[in-house]
């Protein structure tokens, strides 16, 4: 019971979260986990939400998402992305809380799940998306794939197989590094104890 209320509380904080900002510019995207390369999870120009306001806050939209949310949201130009328990891959619109888009992981990359969780059969990603320009790169907890989707539809772009073990999972959200000409995608892989770089235009390993 006590997951299930942590669950369900962390929608309703993404909720308020997606309610204090109407207008999106570029200081108020957050592209991966930690909002930037370094990981410091603190929106240094969110002024709606601190402790002074937070007791004047409520909420001013809501989305459901059919299951448990319980990864951090990524954002970029107005958009929020973020992924269910139930399989799906999501992005709704930060300033009304529309639909964008809505992708089933199963369905969209053909793959089973390797590691069953809490009654969960199907394939899932428990990893903040990383957005990498026109791409969502997705960490899929089991089998460990990382897939590329397009940004605008949430089309899949392609997937790399990163260990063929069956209990390997993502559970670390990616971190994009754009200090190469080809740019590199850093991946951790719980329980193998690898980190895997890939590079991010063609998802090849480095």
């Amino acid at each position: 019971m006590a997951e299930k209320q942590f669950y369900n509380s962390y929608i309703l904080f993404t909720c308020i979260f997606i309610t204090a900002i109407n207008v999106s510019n570029a200081s108020e995207d957050w592209l991966n986990h930690g909002g930037n390369i370094l990981n410091r999870a603190y929106a240094d120009s969110e002024t709606k939400i601190s402790p002074q306001t937070a007791t004047t806050l409520s909420l001013g939209r809501r989305f459901y998402a059919g299951k448990d949310i319980s990864a951090t949201p990524a954002i970029y130009n107005d958009t929020v992305y973020f992924s269910s328990w139930n399989g799906n891959m999501y992005a709704v619109k930060a300033s009304d809380g529309s639909l964008v888009s809505q992708k089933n992981l199963q369905e969209l990359t053909g793959l089973n799940t390797t590691i069953l969780h809490s009654n969960v059969s199907t394939i899932v990603s428990r990893a903040t998306p990383t957005i990498a320009d026109d791409k969502l790169i997705v960490g899929i907890r089991g089998p460990a794939v990382v897939i590329a989707m397009e940004r605008a539809t949430g089309n899949l772009i392609r997937s790399t197989r990163l260990e063929d073990y069956f209990s390997n999972i993502i559970t670390i959200s990616d971190t994009n590094y754009n200090g190469g000409a080809d740019g590199a995608l850093v991946v951790s892989v719980q329980k193998s104890g690898f980190a895997w770089a890939l590079y991010r235009d063609n998802g090849s390993l480095i």
